[in-house]
């Protein structure tokens, strides 16, 4: 997650257009007390704070400031493929409920919480102040809230449809643990030649299947990641110690040096010796 901006805003601007347009981010905007009047897409909601809203990415929206002072904060931030997003409609049913939700409800507990965590780190000087580790602290902090939110809101909906809780995305989500066990079998196991069919008899799922989750976890095919793994053993055989390239490939699972000084130069620009004469430790 890349978080692009927050900022915390104080307003004494009544019925003015205090922010709002269009932008490639998902958004948060939080308002902690006061009213505002908010046309999203088609939808417009009348609140008093406290409220929490989310917009998707290049979604039109304007907030019109209704009282006389307004304190809220807003957070900009690009998901990656592996962070999760409720989807459009829960998002949808989610801005809707602003206006009735009653913070003070048990259920809301966790993602209250994680509100006054996400708001106590906020600092008043912005994102370009901001370290690293605070900007990851921030960013695990935005994805729970998320997933907190997208769990109320399909429970919310099953009460009212008066349905079963069970989600076929929990199905996915337990596929995500066990493609993330093979993630975990390969870097413990990564000079083995474990492929494709290994993994999918491992897991019981089909290749295409195994294939396009651990794209959507890792950003890479298994084959791919599995070349990571090696080449990032490989550079820190390199850069510690003075073992020969030929061993160097046999330690981190190559069957030769040929193919693996090809892959190293695929991926570095440069041969393994190469490599080891500008970065070597020893």
């Amino acid at each position: 997650m890349y978080i692009r901006q927050f900022e915390q805003f104080h307003s004494t601007y009544m019925s003015q257009i205090i922010g709002g347009g269009i932008h490639p981010f998902h958004e948060l905007l939080f308002i902690s007390s006061g009213k505002v009047t908010i046309d999203w897409i088609e939808h417009s909601y009348t609140v008093n704070g406290p409220a929490l809203f989310i917009f998707p990415p290049h979604s039109p929206h304007r907030i019109r400031q209704m009282s006389s002072v307004l304190q809220c904060w807003f957070i900009e931030m690009r998901l990656l493929q592996s962070n999760y997003a409720p989807n459009a409609a829960s998002i949808v049913l989610w801005n809707q409920a602003q206006a009735s939700l009653d913070w003070n409800e048990p259920r809301l507990a966790p993602i209250r919480n994680v509100m006054q965590a996400i708001e106590s780190m906020l600092p008043s000087n912005g994102i370009r102040n901001a370290r690293v580790p605070f900007q990851q602290l921030l960013a695990c902090d935005i994805q729970k809230l998320l997933l907190l939110i997208d769990q109320y809101i399909h429970v919310y909906q099953a009460e009212i449809n008066g349905s079963s809780t069970s989600d076929p995305r929990n199905d996915k989500w337990s596929a995500h643990q066990d493609i993330y066990e093979l993630v975990r079998h390969m870097e413990m196991f990564f000079t083995e030649d474990i492929s494709l069919d290994r993994l999918a008899e491992r897991s019981g799922y089909t290749q295409s299947y195994v294939s396009r989750l651990f794209r959507e976890i890792t950003e890479f095919s298994p084959q791919q990641y599995l070349n990571e793994l090696r080449m990032s053993a490989a550079t820190s055989y390199l850069y510690t110690t003075n073992m020969s390239v030929q061993k160097i490939a046999e330690a981190v699972g190559y069957p030769g040096i040929h193919y693996f000084s090809r892959m190293f130069k695929k991926k570095f620009g440069v041969s393994p010796s190469e490599w080891r004469q500008k970065h070597t430790l020893v």
